[in-house]
């Protein structure tokens, strides 16, 4: 276990994981705004130099020790340790529509670079530098991230929460991958020769392997410390890795086809230290041990993507492609740093929490043999199951659902049925970026409103309700935490837990309580679903129309050498597709319950 803080105050360790959310990144923000917001309150409360005020609250600590992140769960982690180094000016009060303030969690998802983005998805310049390398014109996610993660001047915030040293690990798909080789001992060639000599003979039987599993890994700091961690440092007099940061962000967030592919430059040592990265690594009492290189940086027989300078170059697409939901890598790198994770609420130092806004949820009846079954949906069955298999594990998520388990806590959409108020819709359903394959943020300015808001009302809610263990399990952290509250402090709760007789007293693990102690924060509204008319869809769509159709035609003519008839035939196509874009774009908002009779 880590030591405690300098103060010797108990302390438990966080690691946020956030998972792929395309246009649901809206969503992340608006979670990691209020979580942010209530972990100031409660810092500001807990070293008030008022004796009073700090006797009301919680004494134990708090702090954020790594941070993950996959596709644009991977940018939103990556913003979100931006915006920590400044002061921010939280969404308070409802007023989530039209905020003007500083708030770099808003700007980046609200915000973005338009109100609706369908004109800046559908146009053109980028095919003519670019060569056609995505469906949609990307050069949005440039500015964003050129924007936000140049932090510039600014009132610098030290928080207390945050580690000194604290690592951020963002998931890649990397298309230039890496080669691993297994040597198999050729026991009837020599047996008397050891298996290091047969390593080295080119004749042994090999198994070689291509792996595109990738890791753009940073830690908080000045100094390398040849583990594989890039330094990334904020300071505006002497930054550290912001660059590759910025790369790895956009990179991570490439969904595949629909946004451009990236490039990403390392020195190959953050390569070829990483434990994450290279499997040739062995992690030894918290201390690497390079067993062999994964990527050669010899000039003479440099790996592929290497050049003579020693820096790797790699392809990069979408980092939720490969790791969408990185809650495993959150685990082993709270692990390697010394917290060990327990399931028992009275010996866990700390915990994994991840921010879903797609968390699985029961679909349409799995594939089985009974009866014919066309090409298309064996198609659409195959890559369900390799998307599924790519997800985070069925046995990883039963353990977070685990009412015993208190070292794995999930947050995900949830809402009231406008329709039926004592029904609760979850997941996709319950986020208006949801629609539209989780596109429908682009659409229109009110969906991310809506999802950043409910982000906000839903963590106050985990917060309160769900963030908790329970106080007689003697968790040495939390005894110290709430021993001078008497059982009667900020947010403790008497439920009936799983399995138990009587009700338990549980506490919150992070409290909700405001500067001067009270637990008396305003309720977090639940945001009015922001449904459509359709003259307001139609709006939308049919002054996109011809930009769907130009980009489409623009798009095929760049990837293929087409003749006169073709072209003809490229041309009508892409007409059609435009036409027809109408009604599928209208009858998904339907089907989300976003279009208002």
């Amino acid at each position: 276990m880590p030591d405690q803080a300098p103060d010797q105050t108990p302390t438990f360790y966080l690691g946020l994981c956030m998972a792929g959310a395309i246009s649901a990144g809206a969503y992340t923000a608006g979670v990691m705004d209020y979580l942010i917001e209530a972990l100031d309150r409660w810092e500001q409360a807990r070293n008030s130099p008022d004796p009073a005020i700090r006797q009301s609250v919680p004494q134990h600590k708090v702090v954020i020790n790594v941070i993950t992140g996959a596709s644009a769960g991977g940018i939103a982690a990556a913003i979100a340790l931006a915006a920590l180094q400044r002061k921010i000016e939280h969404v308070t009060n409802g007023q989530y529509k039209n905020f003007t303030g500083n708030n770099k969690l808003y700007e980046a998802w609200i915000n973005l670079t338009a109100n609706e983005m369908l004109p800046e998805l559908l146009k053109t310049s980028d095919i003519d530098t670019d060569g056609g390398a995505s469906l949609l014109n990307s050069n949005f996610v440039d500015k964003i991230a050129d924007e936000i993660l140049n932090l510039g001047a600014g009132e610098k915030v030290v928080r207390p929460y945050i580690s000194d040293d604290l690592e951020l690990c963002l998931s890649l798909s990397n298309l230039t991958g890496f080669t691993t080789e297994i040597v198999f001992s050729n026991i009837l060639a020599d047996s008397q020769k050891s298996l290091a000599a047969q390593a080295d003979n080119q004749n042994a039987p090999r198994y070689l392997a291509r792996t595109h599993r990738d890791f753009g890994h940073f830690r908080i700091g000045k100094t390398y410390q040849n583990d594989g961690r890039i330094p990334l440092w904020f300071e505006e007099s002497g930054q550290t890795g912001i660059d590759t940061l910025r790369d790895c962000a956009k990179a991570t967030g490439a969904f595949p086809i629909g946004l451009r592919w990236r490039k990403v430059v390392r020195p190959v040592r953050y390569i070829n230290d990483n434990p994450l990265i290279n499997p040739y690594v062995d992690w030894n009492n918290g201390k690497p041990r390079i067993v062999k290189q994964l990527l050669s940086d010899d000039p003479a027989t440099p790996a592929a993507g290497v050049d003579r300078n020693g820096n790797y170059s790699s392809l990069n697409v979408d980092g939720g492609m490969l790791n969408n939901e990185p809650f495993d890598t959150t685990d082993k790198l709270l692990q390697m740093r010394g917290v060990d994770l327990r399931s028992g609420a009275g010996q866990t130092p700390g915990t994994v929490l991840m921010i879903d806004p797609f968390p699985s949820v029961p679909g349409k009846d799995p594939a089985v043999p009974n009866r014919n079954i066309p090409l298309r949906e064996i198609v659409e069955e195959l890559y369900k199951t390799m998307r599924s298999e790519l997800l985070v594990k069925a046995d990883v998520l039963q353990k977070a659902a685990s009412a015993n388990n208190y070292c794995q806590f999930l947050i995900a959409p949830s809402r009231d049925d406008r329709s039926n108020p004592s029904r609760k819709i979850f997941g996709a359903a319950a986020i208006a970026c949801g629609s539209l394959g989780g596109f429908g943020g682009f659409l229109t300015r009110k969906f991310r409103e809506h999802d950043f808001q409910l982000g906000r009302h839903n963590c106050q809610s985990f917060l309160r309700k769900h963030f908790l263990i329970p106080l007689d399990a003697d968790n040495p952290i939390f005894a110290h935490g709430y021993q001078h509250l008497q059982h009667t402090g900020p947010g403790t709760y008497s439920k009936q837990a799983s399995g138990d007789s009587s009700p338990r007293t549980f506490v919150p693990i992070i409290p909700d309580v405001d500067p001067q102690g009270r637990l008396n924060q305003d309720q977090e509204p639940e945001p009015s679903w922001p449904a459509l008319t359709y003259p307001e869809i139609e709006d939308l769509l049919i002054k996109n129309s011809n930009e769907i159709e130009s980009r489409l035609k623009k798009l095929t003519l760049a990837n293929f050498k087409l003749g006169f008839f073709k072209r003809l035939l490229v041309s009508w196509f892409s007409t059609k597709v435009s036409e027809d874009s109408h009604s599928q774009i209208t009858a998904q908002l339907k089907a989300h319950d976003l279009v208002r009779e």
